[in-house]
Parts: C-alpha cells; structure tokens; sequence
C-alpha cells in the first residue's frame, strides 16, 4: 500500500476508535443517572441486597446501573483493539512516509530506475503465471473428467494454496504487490550502499544495463562498489512440467566498500 491508501485506513480505524469513545461516554452519562438514582433512595449498589422479592424498584434500579457498567467495560475492550489497530496503521503509515521520502530525496535516480524496471518484470511475470494456471486449471479438470479427488491430488502436486491465490489476483493487485516488494529492494540497496559511502554525491559511475547494475558510488564518507548480477529470467517462457514458468528474474546485488 502506498502512502495514500495507508492514510485511507488510518483515517478510517481513527473514526473508529472515536465512534467507540462516544459511546463509552454516552454509558458513561447514562450511568452516572442511574447511580444518581440509587444515591436518592439511599440503595447500596448491590443488587443481592434486594433480591428478596420485596425491593423490586432498588433491585431492578441497581441491576440497570449494573448493566451499565458492564457496558462500559465491554466498549472499554472494544476501546482497546480499535486503539491497537490504529497504532498498527499508524506505524504502517509512518514507515511508508518514510520510505516514500526517501525514495523521492535521497535514493539515486538510477536505483529507482531499475526499482520500477523490476516492478514491471515482475508483474507481468506473475499475470503470465496466473493464466498459464488458468489454462493448465482447465486442461487438468478435462483430463480428470469431473473426478473431483483426481484433479485435487494432481492439482495440488503442482500448486500450494498460497500459490493458487494468485488466480484471484487482478492485474493492478500483482501491480501493487510488487511495488511494494521492489520498494523493499530498493532500500534494502540503498541503506547498503549508504552504509559505506554516507551522504550521495555521484552516482555518475553505476549504470544499469537492463539486466546487471554496475559501478562506483561516491559519498562524503566513502566509495562503494556496486556488482549486481541478473538471475533467473532466461527461460520465463519455457513451460515446467509443473505447469509454471521458470523462475522470474532477480537481482543478487553485492557492495562493497572501495580500497
């Protein structure tokens, strides 16, 4: 999720977390009434010191003071897990404002540039994977001619759940995914190299060839050197006995600190 659709939900568990504080006042209210009530009368609130069947009103007075409270303590709880849920969207937010600065104003033009490359590879890795499970989904269950205990075992030779969740994944969703995986790399990279060299001054020396990212990278506080190879991808059309494509292409990235 990117910073917007985080602030989105964020927003949302605050109103949450609001609504519930308003009703835990409005109980809150309604039992300072009814304790007011009790205190009237002179009534101890403790309903068992009118369970006898001829203190009706003190009785049933003290068990709706009584309810009451146990309504606060139940929106008290529900209070609690809104609070959690919040705070948890809260820091998922606030990690990406962060990572989305830093993207923008520190990280080097040439590492987003294969940040987005890698993106795009993968994406279209992955919708090719879901129609070649479609396709291969509809062949088994021919082939299995509607022997439901059949196509399961052979199905689920091939496919794990996990991965069987990708046929119900749109185009924009595998999008998302792996921005969100690529953005990841990215930093990953960057906090590396920046380890090395402090702040950035020229990145001049690193290029990106489509497949390997190369080169020196200079920084107030040092060099770098930055050796990242292409793997996998050479055979993403060739069809597996499995059913899946070959595995996608990525990047194992080396740096290291110039002499």
């Amino acid at each position: 999720m990117n910073a917007i659709e985080l602030r989105e939900r964020l927003n949302k568990s605050e109103e949450n977390v609001a609504k519930i504080q308003k009703t835990i006042e409005r109980h809150e209210a309604q039992a300072a009434k009814k304790l007011a009530v009790l205190e009237q009368n002179g009534w101890k609130a403790d309903r068992y010191l009118y369970n006898d069947g001829q203190h009706d009103d003190a009785y049933w007075a003290v068990c709706e003071y009584e309810n009451k409270l146990s309504d606060i303590k139940s929106a008290g709880k529900k209070l609690e897990e809104a609070e959690r849920i919040r705070d948890n969207w809260k820091a998922k937010f606030d990690r990406q404002m962060e990572l989305e600065k830093t993207i923008q104003t520190q990280i080097p033009e040439v590492f987003k540039k294969v940040r987005d490359e890698l993106a795009d590879r993968w994406t279209a890795w992955d919708i090719r994977e879901r129609e070649v499970m479609r396709q291969r989904k509809r062949e088994l269950n021919d082939e299995c001619e509607n022997d439901w205990r059949k196509f399961n075992k052979l199905w689920r030779d091939m496919y794990s759940y996990n991965r069987e969740d990708s046929l119900n994944h749109t185009d924009e969703e595998f999008r998302k995914i792996e921005e969100k995986i690529a953005d990841e790399w990215l930093l990953d990279l960057y906090n590396r190299v920046y380890a090395i060299t402090g702040e950035i001054v020229d990145c001049s020396g690193i290029t990106w060839g489509g497949k390997c990212l190369d080169g020196i990278v200079i920084g107030k506080a040092g060099k770098a050197v930055v050796n990242t190879i292409g793997a996998g991808g050479y055979n993403e059309h060739i069809i597996l006995d499995s059913g899946r494509h070959g595995q996608r292409f990525h990047l194992r990235t080396l740096v290291n600190e110039m002499k």
